[in-house]
Formats: C-alpha cells, structure tokens, sequence
C-alpha cells in the first residue's frame, strides 16, 4: 500500500473523511497540522482536563469545518459539558431529531424516542471479531458492567451540551481519534462523550485509542510483544490499562470500532532532549541493562493514517521503532552532533532519591517493544527506524 507521496511525507493516499479529537495532547497537535495542511476537516471537543489549554489550542489547531464561525479557544471553552456556562448567541443543540442517517448534519440518537420510559438502543452493524487481539485475553464482565453503567446515566440526556457549530459537524465524523490520558481509574473521554461515541457509531469507521506501553510492566529486558501478557507497575501502566479495557468493552457491546494502539515514549520537534543536552542541564543515568523505546511523532501519524485507511477493529498495535536504547546514547549523540560536551553521569542507585515517582518508574520498568505487528498487518515501513534519524530531522526544522 502506498502511504506517502512525493509531496508530504505523512498523509494518507486518499481523504479519510472528517476526523474527531477527544481530548488534546502532542501527537493530536502534529496530526492536526497535517490534516489543516491538507484541508480536510476535523473537529476538537477537549475533556475537562484539557480547559487550561484553550490558549495554546487557539493559536496552534484550526478546525476547518467551523473555522468562520470565530475564536476556536471561545468554541472549545464553550464545547466543554457538563457545568459550562455556554455563550449567550449558544444555546444548547437538542438531540431528539429524526433519525435521519442521509442527512450529513443529523446526529442519530442512540435512543429511538418513545411515549413510554423504556428507551430501545439503535444497535449498529458492526461487530467485532472474535479471532481480534481484544479477544486474546477474556475481558471481565466488571468492565461490560461499567460501560453500560456509564451509558444509562446519559440514557435520558437529551442535549450533548456542545457548542452548535461543532454539533453541525458531528454527522460528517467517520474517525476519532482518543489522546486523552486516564483519570485515575476513569476515562475522561469516556465519561463525557459516551452517549456522543455510541450515538454515531453507526457512521464510524475507525476509532484510535492512544495507549501507552506502560501497560506491560517490567520484563526485565526481554522482548514484548501485543500477546504479551499485561503486568503493570506504576500507577499510569495500571490506569493506562484499565482505559484500554473500557474502550474493549464499549466495542464489544456497543460494535463501536475501537483500534488501541500502545506507543512507546513520544518524540519530535519540542519534545527532545536537544535543549537540555545544548544547555548542558541534561544528565546521563546510568543502570545495568536497562533500555528505553521510543517513537518519532512523525511515524506514529504514518501508523495512524496508515491503520485508518485498513481499519482493522479490534487489533492492538504497538508502536514503536526498531532501537531501543538507554536514554544516555540518545543524549551522547545529540552531544556529539552539536559539539558540546556530553553530559554528567550518574549512577541510577546514586541520583535515584532525586527523582520524581514519575522518573523512577522509568528506570524500574525495562523491556524491548516489538513492532513486527505493524510491519507485516500495516505494510508499515518506518521513516525513522532509530533516534538518529529522528534526531537529525528535528534539528533540520529548527
């Protein structure tokens, strides 16, 4: 399949329809660009957690199907549910409309109105596979139990509390895309848009949940793979997984087409460790046979364009380069292109009492992330395949 072309280096060969962020972080941003770049639209709806970033999102993401209709920061303040005090030219958009799928802007209800209380649930035609990764390991009733807890709370609701323009828009989604991080043992993304995700799941066709590696624990340095059995650690690798199996379960139950996909520790332009190393701020730690995987963002968008032109609901992916290394050969050869010195070395058992919770359970998990999935079920080829390239492409854009 061919993924790029001779003009971008990072775009799908055909238009993917319009792509919806739950939740805003990073890699949402990069993806962003490429799709304004393009001019296919897509839409943003933060979760609670994302508010305090309205002033970056304003200035750095452009929603191109409501870009005339004002400050996109005013849109996502007001795009927040539940408890938001909306603008008041916006009032709040009705969803008991007919259940029209021909009309592009009609948002089909996940509940067919009735004279009585008992809601009948419109079930979509998709279902997931049973030979899927999300059938590997059986997946606890507990989680089923909680998706349709969470989905009945909404049962009566009869607005998404969203901005109108956005709402418009809701009937040309065919993507979503989840960078929102877990909550604790909640999904942020989950708890406010549920009713939202199952109302057009019938139109879906691929849903991007972005996960974390975290969820594998510590195997000692030995390789992992999508089978690989999930033995957390840290508090983010336990939350990371419990988010995982929420999302099964709403495909599971609900045939929404959920894609989780674990990435490895993220990096591009902005987020190295270039400026510390050049600032010689950086420092070396040192622990016998410890590893780290990492991914350029630039080929996590190849991945995800990649996986929504073949969907394939129901699969993990890891996602991941083909160099694991410790972190201090990453510092040594941006020393050793930009010509400054390297930086300090410590022993991890020495530096380790001044270390965040966050920065030790680096260090105390190691393992190598296989990518053989991505290669052989995405006909992926990596455009940065260790740090160097990656490296080196970040300091030709700047």
């Amino acid at each position: 399949m061919q993924l790029v072309s001779s003009n971008d280096n990072h775009t799908p060969s055909q238009q993917i329809g319009c792509v919806l962020f739950l939740g805003f972080g990073y890699t949402a941003h990069y993806i962003s660009q490429i799709l304004q770049r393009h001019q296919w639209q897509y839409l943003y709806l933060p979760t609670r957690e994302n508010k305090a970033k309205n002033n970056f999102i304003a200035r750095g993401f452009r929603n191109l199907g409501i870009k005339s209709h004002g400050n996109l920061g005013d849109i996502c303040t007001s795009a927040i549910t539940n408890n938001t005090s909306h603008r008041a030219d916006e009032k709040k958009t009705d969803i008991t409309t007919e259940n029209n799928f021909s009309n592009p802007l009609a948002c089909p209800p996940l509940y067919t109105q009735h004279t009585t209380e008992q809601a009948e649930i419109v079930r979509p035609q998709f279902v997931i596979k049973e030979n899927s990764s999300f059938y590997t390991q059986p997946l606890p009733t507990s989680y089923t139990d909680n998706i349709i807890e969470l989905a009945s709370r909404f049962k009566h609701q009869t607005s998404y509390d969203i901005n109108q323009q956005i709402y418009a828009q809701l009937g040309n989604v065919t993507h979503i895309i989840i960078t929102a991080p877990p909550n604790g043992h909640k999904d942020p993304a989950l708890e406010q848009y549920i009713k939202l995700i199952i109302d057009i799941t019938p139109q879906l066709k691929w849903v991007g949940y972005l996960s974390s590696t975290s969820v594998y624990g510590d195997h000692q340095g030995e390789i992992v793979t999508e089978q690989t059995e999930c033995q957390p650690q840290s508090q983010r690798g336990k939350d990371r997984l419990n988010a995982e199996k929420l999302w099964q379960a709403l495909a599971q139950h609900y045939g929404t087409p959920v894609h989780i996909f674990r990435l490895s520790g993220i990096y591009g332009n902005g987020r190295s460790n270039i400026e510390t190393v050049k600032n010689q701020t950086a420092m070396n730690i040192l622990k016998e046979n410890y590893v780290s995987n990492r991914i350029y963002v630039k080929d996590i968008a190849n991945i995800l364009f990649a996986s929504m032109q073949s969907p394939t609901a129901g699969e993990i992916f890891n996602v991941s380069d083909d160099y694991p290394v410790a972190t201090f050969e990453v510092n040594n050869y941006i020393a050793e292109i930009l010509n400054v010195p390297k930086p300090k070395e410590f022993s991890y058992e020495a530096i380790s009492q001044q270390l965040s919770e966050m920065q030790k359970s680096f260090y105390q998990e190691t393992k190598i992330v296989s990518n053989q999935k991505i290669k052989d079920m995405l006909k992926i080829s990596l455009e940065f395949p260790s740090y160097k390239e990656g490296i080196l492409d970040i300091l030709k854009d700047q």
